[in-house]
């Protein structure tokens, strides 16, 4: 069943998403909601500019700096205009200039950067936390000092290291490209 996705671009940003490729993107939102059966989710997402997210991330974390990606859970059900009950998941916020960025800085193509980061605001509307640990550009988990983890059985239970290994599993089955169209 379908879920509503919602693509935006915010007023600021300064290359804004052109219907095909918000189109495109939904397309890969409703594939990664299918994939981890999250059927009639509502999910809104935003493409702005760091000034915009520089600013949520003051209000909503207290760190003033640009983030690449936040997500802001909601978690209501209500009745669709099409009589069957949906589940707002939330929204997430997606600074392309951040985005590009770091797709440059790491030298990766910037369409796997942004499935990446949508893929990871998906995970945390799902109730998932990675904590202090993240994902370098070759999918190595990283902790808070930027260590390479080793995955074993002790780590492998570790819930926040569960949501990145989750993370890269699911980017690892999805090879199209969603920008260039």
């Amino acid at each position: 069943m379908a879920s509503i996705i919602n693509v935006q671009n915010e007023e600021t940003l300064k290359n804004p998403y052109s219907e095909k490729r918000i189109e495109s993107i939904k397309n890969f939102v409703q594939e990664i909601l299918f994939h981890q059966n999250l059927e009639n989710w509502e999910v809104n997402i935003l493409f702005s500019s760091d000034e915009f997210i520089r600013d949520l991330n003051k209000n909503y974390r207290n760190i003033d700096s640009p983030t690449d990606v936040l997500s802001f859970e909601q978690g209501d059900f209500y009745m669709g205009e099409d009589e069957k009950e949906y589940f707002c998941a939330g929204d997430i916020v997606i600074s392309d200039e951040t985005l590009t960025f770091n797709a440059e800085k790491f030298n990766i193509h910037k369409d796997d950067e942004l499935k990446r980061l949508i893929i990871h605001g998906i995970l945390h509307l799902s109730g998932f936390d990675h904590g202090e640990y993240h994902v370098d550009a070759n999918g190595n988990i990283l902790d808070g000092n930027s260590t390479v983890v080793v995955l074993n059985d002790e780590t492998k239970t570790n819930e926040e290291i569960q949501m990145l290994v989750l993370q890269e599993t699911i980017f690892s089955k999805f090879n199209d490209r969603i920008l260039e169209v």
